[in-house]
C-alpha cells in the first residue's frame, strides 16, 4: 500500500482538526452564557423571592470534550455542556427545568441569531457566525436516606444518565487502544482520536450527504478501529474496511454505556447509517488501487483526494 502517512497527517492538521481560535471562541461563548444563566437565575429568584438555583457541577460533553471537533465547510460549530443542579431547586417537571434555564438566558439577553429556546434534550443558544451551544440540564437526588446519589437528565422526562460516562468511555478507549510511542510505535499518540476526526471529515465531505451525527460516527469508528503502529493512512483504510464489513451485518449501533440501548432507535438515524454504509462501499471501491504494491504516489494522492473531496497538500 502506497505510504501516504505524512500527507494525510498534514491534511489532518491543516484542514480537519478544529483550530485553536475556533475552539477558544466556543469556550468563551460557554463562559459568557454560564454567567448569563447565573445572573438570570439571580434576577428571577429576586423577583420571586425564591432560592437561587445554581449548578453544582458544570461539565463539557460531546465532540468538544472528546477533542474530535473538525473544521466545518459550512461554519457550524457547537459545544455541549452539562449543568447539574440539586433536585430541590429545580421544577419537578423536566420541561419546566429546561424552560427555567432558557428563561434565565433570555432574562439577560445577548447578541443571538435566534432566541435561545428549550428543546427536547437541551437549551440551545445560536449565534450568527455559526456557533451554537447546547446546555443539557441534570438534577441530582438521593431517593432515600441511604441511597446512592442519582443523576437524571431533563429530556422528554427525567431519566437516569451519567453526563460523564460517554466522555470517560471515549478517553479510556483512546488511551487503551491507540499505539503508544513510548512502547515503540512510530505514529503520534492518540491515533484513534485522529481516525475519528478523519472519518467525521469524510462523512461530511459532500454537502448533499445526510450523514450520521458525531456521536453515532464516533461510536461506530471506535468499535471498528484498527490500530497501526507505523501509519495513520493504513489505520484509516483498515478501519474503513472494518466499518464496511460491520455495517453489512447490521446498521444497529448500541450505546457503549448500555448495550441494551440503541443509538439508532429513530428511523431517521437508521436511514442515515444505511446511506453511509452504501457510500462507504463505493468509496472503498475507488480506494482499491491503494492496495496494489505498484500504486504510485500520484495515484495514491488521487485516491485519497476522492475520499475527502479535497486536495491533499
Amino acid at each position: 500500500m502506497a505510504n501516504m502517512h505524512e500527507p494525510l497527517l498534514r491534511f489532518h492538521d491543516k484542514y480537519v482538526k478544529l483550530d485553536a481560535g475556533k475552539k477558544a471562541r466556543l469556550r468563551d461563548l460557554r463562559d459568557t452564557n454560564l454567567k448569563r444563566i447565573e445572573r438570570g437565575m439571580n434576577r428571577m429568584a429576586g423577583q420571586m423571592k425564591d432560592e437561587v438555583p445554581r449548578p453544582v457541577k458544570v461539565w463539557n460533553q460531546g465532540s468538544y470534550a472528546m477533542n474530535t471537533l473538525i473544521l466545518s465547510p459550512v461554519d457550524d460549530y457547537d459545544i455541549d455542556v452539562a449543568l447539574v443542579f440539586d433536585a430541590e431547586v429545580l421544577p419537578k417537571r423536566a420541561w419546566e427545568a429546561r424552560q427555567q434555564v432558557a428563561a434565565a438566558i433570555l432574562e439577560i439577553g445577548g447578541n443571538f441569531s435566534t432566541q435561545p429556546r428549550r428543546r427536547t434534550n437541551a437549551v440551545t443558544v445560536w449565534y450568527a457566525d455559526g456557533f451554537h451551544l447546547d446546555f443539557a440540564i441534570y438534577r441530582r437526588r438521593a431517593p432515600g436516606p441511604d441511597s446512592v446519589t442519582l443523576i437524571e437528565h431533563a429530556g422528554a422526562r427525567w431519566t437516569p444518565s451519567d453526563p460523564r460516562a460517554m466522555l470517560d468511555w471515549f478517553r479510556n478507549e483512546v488511551r487503551r487502544r491507540s499505539p503508544k510511542p513510548k512502547q515503540g510505535a512510530r505514529v503520534r499518540a492518540r491515533q484513534l482520536q485522529r481516525i475519528v476526526r478523519l472519518l467525521k471529515c469524510y462523512a461530511h465531505s459532500r454537502p448533499s450527504w445526510d450523514s450520521p451525527g458525531g456521536l453515532l460516527l464516533t461510536v461506530l469508528v471506535v468499535h471498528c478501529y484498527r490500530a497501526d503502529n507505523y501509519r495513520d493512512d493504513r489505520a484509516l483504510h483498515n478501519t474503513m474496511r472494518a466499518m464496511e464489513g460491520h455495517l453489512k451485518m447490521t446498521i444497529d449501533i448500541p450505546s457503549p454505556i448500555d448495550p441494551a440501548v440503541l443509538l439508532t432507535q429513530k428511523k431517521k438515524y437508521r436511514k442515515q447509517v444505511a446511506r453511509f454504509s452504501d457510500r462507504l462501499s463505493v468509496t472503498l471501491q475507488h480506494m482499491r488501487p491503494l492496495r496494489d504494491h505498484r500504486c504510485s504516489n500520484s495515484r495514491a494522492v488521487t485516491a485519497w483526494k476522492q475520499v475527502f473531496n479535497h486536495e491533499l497538500r
